[in-house]
């Protein structure tokens, strides 16, 4: 998994840790762990504009209508939302433009070092107790 920071400098990544779980679960995860960071890092902000290259996680976030399996994910990064009373948005975005985060999150460190030299980077876990559900 990878999240991209663009204002603060910071590339935040992490292993998947059950290789059969569908990529949409880790896309939709990374996401909230995106709100984690930026809800730590930069309070004064009101709306929050996502990238993401899956299209399923960005449908959960623009419905608010979670598969079964997401349904913790889904309401862990609501709780985020309206404690900071933030007006959300995740757009897609192709992974071809997107290559810091693409590469982030296939922690390719070798392209990193390319497109983004000055790039802090820093590993992480996902809450573990998001990573308990199971999405089909």
């Amino acid at each position: 998994m990878g999240v991209w920071i663009p204002h603060l400098n910071a590339g935040f990544f992490a292993p998947i840790f059950d290789p059969d779980q569908a990529i949409a679960f880790y896309e939709t995860l990374a996401v909230h762990c995106a709100l984690v960071f930026l809800a730590a890092s930069t309070p004064a902000h009101r709306r929050i504009l996502i990238h993401c290259d899956n299209q399923v996680a960005v449908h959960l976030y623009s419905s608010f209508a979670a598969r079964r399996g997401y349904n913790t994910i889904l309401r862990a990064s609501v709780d985020i939302l309206l404690a900071r009373d933030w007006d959300l948005r995740v757009r897609w975005l192709p992974t071809e433009d997107n290559e810091v985060a693409d590469a982030l999150s296939r922690q390719n460190f070798m392209r990193l070092a390319d497109v983004a030299p000055d790039l802090h980077l820093i590993p992480f876990a996902p809450p573990p107790e998001l990573l308990g559900a199971r999405a089909s």
